[in-house]
């Protein structure tokens, strides 16, 4: 094809033009070039862009608009066409969630983690671990609850009764105790009070005195 020639740029350098124009460059066993480059869609045990002397890791398109990243020939990063990024899972493309983990997830610099058994659903967060948690969720009513949760038949976590629940009103500061709203109460106790040494009201120990 004579709109096509290969030119030895010297230096090591080689040079391909087509139809005049420079379309590829080699420079000291560097590739560049001025059009894209297209590859095979590849595999996760030989993807189609992978590195000399590692050819299982790199990344490969499955399908259209999919994007994978792959190490020893497994996925590992998931981009969907709608840019749902999974880590270690296939991102669910109907979800509100941009990122799915499998896995636990670290944060670093602060020894916190977020496992598994973490979750953030309808209900607001909760933690379960061998079918007993508890949750933290903002009711909707200004009222912050921290409760007790249990296994459903999903295996998902759900909210105990209300009753089970300390809830502090944002409002008023005001707080409950196995109730589900503590009032006009500053503290409002649904249950029985133990008590192991005394109570003071205002200075006074009301187990020994009738004065409030």
């Amino acid at each position: 094809d004579s709109n096509v020639t290969v030119a030895d740029g010297g230096a090591g350098s080689v040079s391909v033009n087509v139809d005049g124009a420079l379309r590829a460059q080699f420079v000291a066993g560097a590739l560049s070039t001025t059009v894209p480059i297209q590859a095979s869609a590849g595999s996760a045990a030989a993807p189609s862009h992978s590195f000399s002397g590692d050819p299982n890791t790199g990344m490969y398109g499955p399908g259209s608009d999919v994007l994978k990243l792959v190490t020893g020939g497994s996925d590992r990063v998931i981009i969907d066409a709608s840019g749902h990024v999974g880590i270690n899972a296939t991102p669910t493309a109907s979800s509100t969630a941009k990122l799915s983990v499998t896995g636990d997830v670290v944060l670093p610099g602060s020894n916190r983690m977020i496992t598994g058994n973490l979750e953030y659903n309808a209900d607001g967060w909760e933690y379960m671990a061998n079918g007993y948690g508890w949750g933290l969720r903002e009711n909707g009513t200004g009222l912050l609850q921290v409760y007790a949760a249990n296994n459903n038949s999903s295996g998902a976590g759900a909210a105990a009764s209300p009753g089970a629940s300390t809830t502090w009103d944002l409002s008023s500061g005001n707080v409950g105790i196995g109730t589900a709203s503590p009032g006009s109460y500053k503290l409002k106790v649904s249950g029985n009070v133990g008590v192991s040494s005394g109570v003071y009201t205002r200075g006074v120990d009301p187990l020994a005195s009738t004065e409030f």
